[in-house]
């Protein structure tokens, strides 16, 4: 389950390589030639304290997720046009680049998502179109949501059930994003005459190192400390035409 190491070995060019490994990433070299030994990672974070964004661990935590995931409004073979047309559907491509080396999220996936806000808003600031939005670090994601792009791991038992104990797991459902790995993602909406033109679209890769409906059944009093990470955001807006 948690696999991190064979993740990076079993990836072309990675193995047994002193340019991309562990350390290149997590202990990078200092102006004065030794390695930094904050070994920074997404869950290497005091959760017993408020969420201090000038922390020197967060801090590091963000320089390693800022270059971690690249989102282009992109397919394999279009890109977001600038303007539709009237009671035409519009199609959002979403290309997700990681450069992670390993998947995304790794380690112990089970317990971390990462994913998708989209957002869709009309001139008039009229709410169009939403996916991957909550309200606070608390909530849980609407994992019913058919356009959620999740990355994450589900652990299941011998029946097939889900699970929230490693040490119970059986097998597990892997929806991570690979190692150095790409995915293409698309959003369908249905223009009408009540959207005031142009529309402003924004798409924005969230992660947190801990589920909430997790934390709050083994240690509920830490659920209110779990940062929430935003890795890359872009946006675009489109102008509605007339046909």
């Amino acid at each position: 389950i948690e696999a991190t190491f064979y993740e990076w070995n079993n990836f072309d060019g990675f193995s047994m390589s002193d340019a991309t490994n562990c350390q290149s990433c997590h202990m990078e070299i200092q102006p004065d030639g030794h390695h930094d030994h904050s070994f920074a990672g997404v869950d290497f974070y005091d959760l017993t304290s408020p969420i201090d964004e000038t922390d020197l661990q967060y801090v590091k935590i963000m320089e390693l997720l800022d270059s971690a995931i690249q989102l282009e409004f992109l397919n394999q073979n279009d890109t977001l046009n600038d303007e539709i047309s009237i009671n035409q559907t519009l199609n959002i491509p979403l290309k997700v680049k990681s450069f992670v080396g390993h998947k995304f999220p790794s380690g112990t996936s089970f317990s971390r998502e990462g994913w998708i806000e989209l957002i869709v808003e009309d001139a008039n600031n009229n709410l169009i179109f939403s996916s991957g939005v909550i309200n606070d670090n608390s909530d849980n994601l609407n994992y019913s949501d058919q356009n959620l792009l999740l990355f994450t791991t589900w652990l299941i038992n011998e029946d097939g059930d889900t699970i929230r104990e490693a040490s119970n797991a059986y097998d597990y459902i892997d929806k991570t994003l690979g190692t150095m790995s790409t995915r293409f993602h698309q959003y369908e909406i249905f223009i009408d005459d009540n959207m005031v033109s142009p529309l402003f679209i924004s798409a924005k890769m969230r992660f947190r190192p801990f589920k909430p409906y997790i934390l709050n059944e083994f240690n509920p009093s830490l659920m209110i400390n779990v940062p929430i990470y935003d890795m890359h955001n872009i946006s675009k807006q489109i102008n509605i035409v007339a046909q």
